[in-house]
């Protein structure tokens, strides 16, 4: 059950602008299964760039800058809500995501490398 990037991301981020450390950009039109993906971007992380939820499917979408995107299932709202609120976005998910949720890596993205921002 993987799904596109371009259905995590809209390809019309980068034309999003930005507010303060953080933009919630409301909603996005995502291809196949992800109707209403909210969506916030980390202009001050030094790992993660942006992330995605949709809240029928409970996926959250988290962008790495160095390893591309990985999909998390069965996630709650309140944890997504939560990492776009933070104050470091590498350490909140690595103190309550990772190894917490079932994950797979978009097998569309290449396994290594470096994915910084434009």
């Amino acid at each position: 059950m993987c799904i596109n990037i371009s259905e995590c991301f809209p390809l019309s981020w980068s034309s999003m602008g930005r507010s303060g450390m953080r933009s919630m950009v409301g909603t996005s039109e995502g291809a196949g299964r992800l109707s209403h993906m909210q969506v916030c971007r980390f202009d001050t992380s030094s790992i993660i760039d942006r992330a995605g939820y949709d809240d029928e499917t409970r996926l959250l979408c988290l962008r790495f800058l160095d390893t591309g995107c990985y999909f998390y299932f069965e996630v709650p709202r309140s944890l997504f809500d939560a990492l776009c609120a933070a104050d470091s976005a590498g350490q909140f998910f690595n103190e309550h995501i990772k190894g917490r949720f079932r994950f797979e890596r978009d097998p569309d993205q290449k396994r290594f490398g470096p994915r910084r921002r434009a």
